[in-house]
């Protein structure tokens, strides 16, 4: 679950701050049915944003962190989150409105365990396991989410995938590298591709067009390199796509000249 942190500077001159100054706090309660204050939630590891980042004065500044991770949430019910910041001269903190957020039983469709080893030196090879969750909320809207799990059944991230067509049924499939491959309908002749790397970083999110939505569902396939693709549909932008960035080409070969 993602929390944007806004950040207003109004002191007058630049403020920079790191993950090592422990700026940030988040603390995260349960809301109660009745009148009276919740407890607090347990919490599983510090909230820190890893980069560092400037905010000049008169302006500000968006960080975004994931909270899932950090909070047992395991179990449902609404929550109540805030968060504070503390600044070199700042005393109290400075502390944000509460928002409110409920957590709601999902039901799985899928689920794969793999193996994977970090790129960090010395990294053990480990099992994760990706999970395909449907929900539908209370506005009866159905909703895809992405889970990324450790052998110890910890959540490393939740991905939302977002709204779905009632009657679709979503495709799964890992490539050679680990990564998720997740293709979902959206709409009559609409469906999104999603790529989700062991880490939980969502790599690409992409919409397609049915070329012929009356013949063939738009599927994923594998080729003999186990790299995946859609078939059966071409590629749309979208204002919300996630794609690569495109290499820049190669140089151009020198040639050397020589004489007759």
């Amino acid at each position: 679950m993602e929390l944007e942190i806004m950040v207003r500077n109004q002191t007058g001159q630049p403020l920079t701050f790191r993950p090592e100054d422990e700026w940030l706090d988040v603390t995260v309660s349960t809301v109660l049915n009745v009148p009276g204050e919740g407890s607090l939630v347990t919490r599983l590891r510090p909230v820190t944003i890893p980069d560092s980042f400037t905010v000049n004065t008169t302006l500000s500044a968006k960080a975004t962190v994931d909270i899932a991770p950090c909070f047992d949430l395991s179990r449902t019910g609404r929550y109540k989150v805030v968060a504070s910041i503390k600044y070199s001269g700042t005393r109290p903190p400075l502390v944000s409105q509460p928002v409110i957020f409920e957590v709601v039983p999902g039901s799985v469709i899928w689920e794969q365990q793999f193996g994977w080893r970090g790129s960090d030196a010395g990294a053990q090879e480990e099992v994760r396991k990706y999970s395909l969750q449907q929900l539908t909320s209370t506005q009866h809207r159905l909703q895809f989410y992405v889970t990324v799990t450790d052998g110890d059944e910890n959540i490393l991230r939740q991905i939302s995938l977002g709204r779905a067509n009632a009657a679709d049924r979503p495709q799964s499939r890992l490539d050679r590298l680990s990564n998720l491959h997740v293709l979902h309908q959206t709409g009559p002749r609409w469906f999104t591709h999603t790529v989700v790397n062991p880490k939980g970083d969502v790599r690409i999110r992409a919409t397609y067009e049915a070329t012929d939505p009356t013949r063939a569902r738009p599927g994923l396939k594998t080729d003999d390199d186990g790299l995946i693709s859609v078939s059966s549909a071409v590629r749309v932008a979208r204002p919300d796509d996630l794609v690569p960035a495109k290499l820049p080409p190669p140089p151009a070969a020198s040639v050397e000249r020589r004489g007759p």
